[in-house]
């Protein structure tokens, strides 16, 4: 049986640094890199943000069959001055809850953004502040609900990550 196979790979870690430290099999890595591509995270291309957003509206709200003219200024800016940690992963799923949880035709920011640690914009400086290990009301009647036991499918549930739910919940 004869078999042509290509591999696509994708990761957020330096490779090449990996290689140096010892970290991962140098023969591995120039297998993976016949063709690599390198893509700029959101924070490093932020005049793409807001194309990528309202591309994600509109499909989020064609899918859910939501008339959505827009974003008022207020999640416009919050959206533009957000550091995007969890890259256009995060993107989208902010989009997509605002779009669940829209009241109107506009998105507002609170309708995008629950208050809540993590989803705290970058201050003025560009640098995040810290994060407080307390559980906003969200998580926490997520996991009243589940009685605690299903804590990570709660914290995907709000939108927060399992690591900062489970220590928020502990």
């Amino acid at each position: 049986m004869q078999l042509d196979l290509r591999i696509v790979a994708a990761t957020n870690k330096d490779l090449p640094a990996m290689v140096n430290d010892g970290r991962f099999r140098e023969d591995l890595y120039f297998r993976l890199a016949v063709i690599p591509i390198r893509l700029a995270s959101p924070r490093e291309r932020l005049e793409d943000i807001m194309p990528i957003a309202e591309h994600c509206l509109r499909e989020t709200a064609a899918r859910l069959g939501k008339r959505i003219a827009g974003s008022d200024e207020t999640a416009v800016q919050w959206i533009e001055r957000h550091t995007w940690p969890g890259n256009v992963r995060e993107l989208e799923n902010v989009v997509e809850r605002a779009v669940v949880l829209a009241r109107d035709a506009r998105i507002t920011r609170a309708d995008s953004v629950p208050s809540s640690p993590w989803t705290r914009p970058a201050s003025p400086s560009g640098r995040r502040e810290a994060r407080g290990a307390s559980m906003c009301d969200v998580c926490s009647k997520k996991c009243a609900a589940t009685r605690g036991r299903r804590r990570r499918s709660s914290a995907f549930r709000c939108g927060r990550s399992s690591e900062g739910f489970l220590a928020a919940t502990a």
